[in-house]
């Protein structure tokens, strides 16, 4: 069916997993962006990354 499309089976799986992001991904973008504007856009990834491991948030 690709083929036919003319698309590549890799695109095709890629534009359907980017279609449908997962619940978990979506909580963790938003905890990130509540820290990132909680602390004034000043903390960088590693920051971030601390902030989220410490309440045990994976």
């Amino acid at each position: 069916m690709c083929w036919l499309a003319g698309v590549s089976r890799a695109g095709y799986y890629r534009a359907l997993r980017e279609q449908h992001p997962e619940e978990e991904d979506l909580e963790v973008r938003a905890a990130i962006q509540e820290i990132a504007l909680g602390h004034h856009r000043r903390y960088g990834y590693r920051r971030i990354g601390a902030e989220l491991r410490r309440p045990g948030c994976r």
